[in-house]
């Protein structure tokens, strides 16, 4: 029985982060023999590769939806535009469409950045198994180089159509380049941040780049900014605690697995001891917490156990 259809690219990315992250720590390459691994991997490159394809082809014609849904509801974020289809995307972008972010909220614009670093990154290292696997004859030969390519060209892509400049304070030219949370090839940004992971302030932990890279320091201030100028719309501000939260729980909502992620995201005592301070503060003796708490009332939670 399948619980729920929304498709979410970051949850391909999913599987392969933790194939990864098995044969890193067992080195059993066996055991992706035994057990149709690479049926599945195949799979997983195969729906990436066809969720690479734009709303029209280079005539103007409405080309046909790899993946629709729709549903009958009151929250816009449950649902997708154009009868399921989405909102339009470019062509030639290189990047993978997700109809759905990490948090189960369909994409405001289907080239969700954080989750094409994670799958970009994932491919890659999963590439590296298929490699041995072909060594064996255990997999198609030239799988682990189509994969490695893929990995390489999402970057390239990333790194072409994720960036993008943004004002700052400094005047009317003041701008500067960070990566945006979803684009979607025509010249539209979402510049924001949700709590859930993949997330741009995460890039790091999921093995896209290094947390000192200049443009994702750049980003992670605005993430952690809520500057009505220029700032993130999704960082949520109050006395109990101070984190990015989600369009799923709404504002004035803070995520603790954003104040996690800032803790590990950063080399500064000041900001992990004030951050830990504030995680301390509003979950202790609360016991397992998921989702998020009123940054102005500690006992509101969401989906509390």
């Amino acid at each position: 029985m399948v619980f729920e259809c929304k498709c979410e690219l970051d949850s391909l990315a999913a599987f392969l982060r933790i194939s990864n992250s098995y044969y890193e720590a067992t080195s059993w390459i066996s055991f992706y023999d035994d057990n149709d691994w690479v049926a599945a991997a195949q799979t997983v490159f195969n729906v990436a590769k066809a969720m690479m394809s734009p709303t029209y082809d280079d005539n103007g014609f409405v080309l046909d939806n790899y993946y629709k849904f729709t549903r009958e509801t009151r929250r816009t974020t449950e649902t997708q535009a154009n009868d399921g289809a989405g909102s339009p995307v470019g062509s030639g972008i290189g990047l993978i469409r997700s109809a759905f972010r990490p948090s189960d909220d369909s994409t405001l614009f289907q080239f969700n950045i954080p989750s094409n670093m994670m799958f970009a990154s994932q491919l890659k290292t999963s590439a590296t198994i298929m490699t041995k696997l072909e060594a064996i004859g255990a997999a198609p030969a030239g799988m682990a180089g189509e994969m490695a390519k893929l990995a390489a060209d999402l970057r390239v892509a990333i790194e072409r159509q994720g960036i993008v400049y943004v004002s700052t304070d400094n005047g009317a030219d003041g701008a500067e380049l960070i990566y945006a949370y979803e684009i979607d090839g025509y010249g539209s940004v979402a510049v924001m941040d949700d709590a859930n992971i993949p997330s741009l302030l995460s890039a790091p932990l999921y093995g896209y780049l290094d947390k000192a890279d200049p443009i994702y320091q750049r980003t992670r201030a605005r993430i952690l900014s809520q500057n009505e100028k220029n700032g993130n719309p999704y960082f949520m501000r109050g006395p109990v605690i101070n984190a990015v939260g989600s369009p799923h729980t709404g504002p004035g909502m803070a995520w603790p697995m954003a104040s996690i992620v800032r803790i590990m995201t950063t080399d500064d005592d000041d900001e992990i001891i004030e951050t830990s301070s504030e995680l301390l503060n509003s979950t202790d003796g609360l016991g397992l917490i998921h989702e998020s708490i009123d940054t102005f009332n500690q006992s509101h939670w969401t989906r509390q156990w």
